[in-house]
């Protein structure tokens, strides 16, 4: 047992985007307990394959309503001598304030990138880092020319789906450019991507399913040459070999979209946004989709073929393209946003 506890019991994209600070602990305490849900333990296996990890599963978490109380947690993790908890809600906080060891909890209140606001945090602790250099291997360039494309039609929440007739449309439209398209998802968008395997006249050979055999996965995509998903796992398991092309819908790019400068976003960033995707006692009753209607097929065809490679934002009718959107933030002037944000005070309900 170390005497560090690093607590991140969240979903695949979340573990995925703690790689920076998980890895920059372990480089600075040499031995760290690493507490995640079960169901990420694979992509622990692959990423960090040289230490072990204590399944943690909190039950605010967990659809079934299974795993630890706020006060379960709180004796879970009595022993250690500094425990860093890669999350900020409410139960976190709560066992915050009643543990007697050194404690570093995440403020994601203010307007950045997931992996920028653990390095803030973890930073009080240990020295400065560099996200890219604990980050699994740089990805290459968006390329110049387009020859196959995936489209990863995963969602980790319902919010974040987009039609399967935009993707529809979407592969038509790459098919006119001759490109080749590959279908890509996970176990539980197995039906849907054989529907739309069906519709597009695709044998079973275009059609890759996400499994814990994650090298084999990253094999069957080598000859994609970018990837567009809309806000899942599986986007973010995929950002980790290939440039992709993200599309937010109510979820909040800023902070969850894939770590990269070279990956690239579409969001139309309707002022509702973001919205519930997972409460136990919240009900996302909205009809409009607004978020989701406003990102067309042929406005995502045509971010993917723009010229750019540098961080930045682009205003392109009723969406935005965004290049590099994990370090988009950072420019300076987008820095006051965050720090005016970060400035107010935090509410019962956000604590």
């Amino acid at each position: 047992m170390s005497s560090v506890a690093v607590v991140k019991p969240d979903h695949l994209g979340d573990f995925v985007l703690s790689l920076p600070a998980i890895n920059a602990l372990r480089a600075h305490f040499g031995n760290i307990d690493l507490m995640i849900a079960p169901e990420v333990e694979f992509l622990q296996q692959h990423f960090i394959p040289d230490i072990e990890s204590i399944p943690l599963k909190l039950k605010h978490l967990q659809r079934e309503g299974s795993g630890l109380t706020e006060s379960e947690l709180v004796d879970f993790l009595r022993g250690y001598e500094i425990v860093i908890f890669l999350r900020d809600d409410h139960v976190v906080h709560y066992a915050a304030a009643r543990l007697d060891a050194m404690v570093c909890v995440t403020d994601s209140r203010r307007r950045a990138h997931e992996t920028a606001i653990q390095r803030d945090a973890v930073c009080q602790i240990i020295a400065p880092y560099s996200r890219s250099d604990f980050f699994p291997k740089a990805v290459s360039a968006w390329p110049r020319q387009i020859r196959e494309v995936g489209l990863c039609i995963s969602a980790g929440f319902l919010a974040n789906k987009w039609p399967l007739v935009k993707w529809h449309e979407l592969a038509h439209l790459f098919r006119d450019q001759d490109c080749q398209i590959r279908l890509i998802g996970g176990p539980n968008e197995v039906q849907e991507l054989r529907a739309l395997a069906h519709m597009l006249e695709l044998d079973g050979k275009a059609i890759v399913v996400g499994s814990r055999d994650l090298a084999g996965f990253y094999a069957e995509l080598e000859s994609c040459d970018v990837i567009i998903g809309t806000d899942s796992g599986t986007l973010h398991i995929v950002s980790c070999i290939k440039p992709v092309l993200g599309i937010f819908t109510s979820s909040p790019w800023w902070r969850f979209c894939p770590y990269g400068r070279h990956h690239r976003l579409v969001t139309a960033d309707v002022v509702c946004s973001p919205c519930v995707q997972f409460s136990t006692h919240i009900l996302n009753a909205c009809l409009a989709r607004e978020c989701s209607a406003l990102i067309t097929p042929s406005l995502v065809s045509e971010i993917a073929r723009l010229d750019t490679q540098n961080p930045g934002i682009k205003p392109l009718r009723t969406v935005k393209a965004i290049t590099g959107p994990s370090h988009v933030l950072s420019l300076p002037s987008l820095v006051a946003v965050g720090r005016e944000i970060a400035a107010r005070p935090r509410s019962a309900t956000s604590a």
